[in-house]
Formats: C-alpha cells, structure tokens, sequence
C-alpha cells in the first residue's frame, strides 16, 4: 500500500491500477529515494525506518533484518568494482561463470556498477511487480502475471499478460512480450533487468534473448513482491535457455537484434490508397468533421512510422496495425459525439527466430488498448493493417479473424505500403 500510493499517486485515494505501462520516472525516483534511505540506515544500524518525505504524506516500510543482505544472490549479480559503503553485504559481489562469453558481453552496466544501486535497483522493480499484476487480462487462465524491467536508459516499464476468447489460446499475450513491446514503443534500446514473481516460460525466453544483449539480461524471481526487503532470486536468461537459438542463428553475428537500434524501414512508403481508405474509414466512428483532415494525417503519419519500425529481419515483411477506439464514460457507455474520444493506438510487428514466440501488431497495439487504456476489445472501431504489397507473410486474414471474435463490430481495413 505506501508503494501504491508513492508511485500511483501520492495524492489520491482509491486508485488500484496503474494508468501506464511505462512508469513516470518521477515516480520510479521518489520510490528509489526512499529505498536508498532505508538501505542507507541498515549500513548506520538504524531500527526504525520511514519515508524521507513530508510529515503528512511519511510511508513506513518494515525495516531490514540485521545480518546478511537475503534480498539478492550476490553470487549471481553482474561483476561491480568494490563499493566504499561501510556495511559488508553492501559491497559483496561476485561474477557469473563467462560461458565463452567476452569480458564486453558479461561487464556490469553503469546503472548495476555499485553494488548499493544495484540493491536499489532490485528492489524497487521487485516492488513495482504486485502494481504491474493488477494490469493483467486473463480471463480463461485467471492467472495474473506482472513483469517489470528496467531499460539501458533507466527507465522502468511495466508488462502483463493479455488473453483474448473466444480466439485461440495463441493469440494471448505473454507479460514479457507486452513488457518489451512497450520498450520499442517507447525507443528503449535493451532490457538490462527483469523483476517478476514467477519464471519466465519458455515462449517468453525465447522472445527476451531476442532482444540486445538478450541472453545477458538480469532475472529477478521473488515469491512475495508485497514487502520490503524483498527476497529475490536472481540469474541470467542464459541459465534459463543454455545453447539457446537465436537472431543470431538465422542472421550474420552482427545483425541488430529487438531494441538493439529501432528498425527504420525508410524505404517504404504508403501506397496511394492510403488516405481515401482510412477517410472512408474513419467516417463511421463519428470523427469530428472540422478535425477530420487532420486527424487524418496524423493517422496515416503514425501508420507509417510503425510499419517502418517493426521488427521483421526475418521474414522481411515489416507491418503495423492502427487501432481505433473510445473510452467509455462514467456511465459505462461509449462517448461518440467528441473527435478527442476516439483514441488511437500503434502497434508494429515484432518477429522472432523462432517464428511462433512473434508478436503480431494487431496483439502489440491491443497491450495499449486493453491493458494501459483498461479499455474492452469491445470499444475497438476501427483496425487498420499496414502491409507491404510483396509480403512474404500477411496478417491480414489472422486480424481480421481475431477481431471477428473478440470486436465483431469492429471495421477492418488493410492498407499497401510500397517498398
């Protein structure tokens, strides 16, 4: 509860999900302002610990217990040069086995260098797992699962999975495909650490070591997040997925992996159908016709940017989808007399080496919709696909199929992109 309201909204009352995917990192440095006081006070043998903030709005957390640090296996942390803390667990570390690989590959980010941020670091994630959880949709498992990840940038984002009945079970989402969707989204360019309270299963390891560096990312497992210290767990994804197949496997070495540098397919362009599709389109869902023109624009230039963004070295057919929706009033009916209701949501296809772990854009573009909105596949009115002409696979039918079982009153139109 005090992290809920620290890093929800200090002010407000009542608020049990998080509104974003990607965290405020105003938000995610106050709750990293309070860790470093409290771990802080454990190195000076403090007893008694509270949020450093106003007298109104103190947080008490349960202070550490004495003795060794069992928050995090310091065996299985990234190598760190020694910390000049005074307290002994703070500055105990150790490398992982190199498995051949170079001293680059395995050498500690600067945000995990010091041993004491690093801690930090761990726990703060960990905390954020529980929040991340409540954003899951999993109405067949009713299994919620809640990821969080910390970027190469120092930005924190947040995943959970999605599932979609009546469509098939291979249509759902996987947290850490929603986590590190939200990370391209956002022009994140690697995953250095991944907190959760579960395992990756495999899907989901197969997806994250395609990502930069991916076979060196931090997994973070605590069987309880809901308390500080968390007791964490910790390894890297390439003790999880040993001899694993990769980008690499299909590509040259040297090929950009997912996140690695944002894909920019600048080649392509829209074809010539483009607008007067999306204008005919667009004329059902209400748009205002003053805002029209733009709205419009703005539509096709957000289209085109997806497409040329995804992430498709494999088969080389980059696509995007654009989804359509409104939100719905206090009353629970759907606003549609406003151009601002309607929402939009991008999503671009993101491929896998091992081709079934990929995520399509139509279930990139439905993380926004149904997960960070909270929005149902219901209010979905309009979903456009962005395809190359000379695709050598098409999403086309699959979305359109999809959406005749989850948004049957949803409009589905496909655009050509030209090379």
């Amino acid at each position: 509860e005090p992290v809920q309201r620290l890093v929800l909204d200090p002010e407000a009352v009542g608020i049990s999900r998080p509104p974003w995917l990607a965290v405020p990192e105003s938000r995610v440095t106050a709750l990293r302002a309070l860790l470093r006081s409290l771990e802080l006070a454990h190195c000076t043998g403090a007893s008694s610990l509270t949020s450093p903030t106003s007298s109104e709005d103190k947080i008490s957390l349960s202070p550490r217990a004495s003795g060794a640090d069992s928050s995090v296996s310091a065996s299985s942390l990234p190598s760190a040069a020694s910390s000049s803390s005074s307290c002994s667990s703070c500055s105990s570390a150790s490398t992982l086995p190199s498995r051949g690989r170079s001293d680059a590959a395995i050498a500690s980010p600067a945000l995990l260098a010091d041993p004491l941020e690093r801690r930090i670091w761990l726990q703060t994630l960990a905390l954020l797992v529980p929040l991340a959880s409540r954003l899951a949709d999993p109405p067949l498992s009713e299994f919620h699962v809640g990821v969080v990840g910390l970027g190469a940038s120092g930005r924190v984002y947040l995943g959970a999975n999605l599932e979609l009945p009546p469509a098939p079970l291979h249509t759902a989402v996987h947290a850490e495909q929603c986590l590190l969707a939200t990370m391209h989204r956002h022009g994140e360019t690697r995953l250095l650490v991944l907190a959760s309270t579960v395992p990756p299963c495999g899907h989901c390891r197969q997806f994250i070591r395609e990502s930069h560096h991916g076979r060196e990312v931090l997994i973070a497992l605590g069987a309880d997040c809901s308390q500080y210290p968390v007791e964490l767990t910790t390894c890297r994804l390439t003790d999880m997925l040993t001899s694993s197949f990769g980008p690499e496997s299909l590509l040259v070495p040297e090929a950009e992996h997912l996140l690695c540098k944002q894909p920019s397919h600048a080649e392509l362009v829209l074809g010539g159908d483009a607008a007067s599709t999306l204008q005919s389109s667009l004329a059902h869902c209400q748009v205002n016709a003053d805002a029209f023109a733009g709205f419009v624009r703005r539509a096709l230039e957000s289209g085109l940017y997806a497409v040329r963004g995804s992430y498709a070295p494999h088969s080389r057919s980059p696509s995007a989808v654009l989804a359509f929706y409104r939100k719905l009033d206090k009353a629970g009916d759907l606003n549609s007399d406003k151009t601002g209701d309607l929402k939009l949501a991008v999503g671009s296809y993101l491929e896998n080496a091992a081709y079934n772990p990929s995520l399509p854009p139509l279930q990139y573009a439905l993380t926004q919709v149904m997960l960070e909105s909270g929005c149902a596949a219901s209010t979905l009115r309009l979903v456009v696909l962005f395809e190359i002409t000379d695709a050598r696979i098409s999403y086309a039918a699959e979305t359109k199929a999809i959406l005749g079982q989850i948004a049957p009153d949803c409009v589905f139109e496909r655009v050509s992109v030209l090379r």
